[in-house]
């Protein structure tokens, strides 16, 4: 079983419920890891990450709980080899002292 993974995907977005999150932009980051079984078909880590951050800056997603679930699903329809996926999205600006986030395994 090999490992694909795309770690520390940063990008500034339109995310979460609050009046503040909805004008303006902020920096979130994305971890994608999800197992597969290699069988001569490559899976594309460049499509992957298009996928995610096309999806989440289309979208606007008011929580990072739907986001998880929907990229999650969009990628394990459109990769049908990725066993195992493990996606976090952590907002690394949005509290002074911390950096928070969700994250998901499917």
């Amino acid at each position: 079983m090999y490992k694909i993974f795309i770690k520390d995907l940063k990008f500034d977005t339109i995310i979460g419920l609050l009046d503040f999150e909805r004008e303006e932009r902020q920096s979130i980051i994305v971890d994608f890891e999800a197992s597969y079984e290699y069988n001569d078909n490559f899976i594309d880590y460049v499509e992957i990450k298009n996928i995610i951050v096309n999806e989440i800056k289309t979208k606007e997603y008011k929580l990072l709980e739907y986001a998880c679930s929907d990229l999650s699903n969009i990628l394990q329809n459109r990769f049908k080899s990725l066993k195992k996926i493990k996606l976090s999205i952590t907002k690394p600006n949005i509290l002074n002292d911390c950096i928070v986030g969700v994250s998901i395994e499917t």
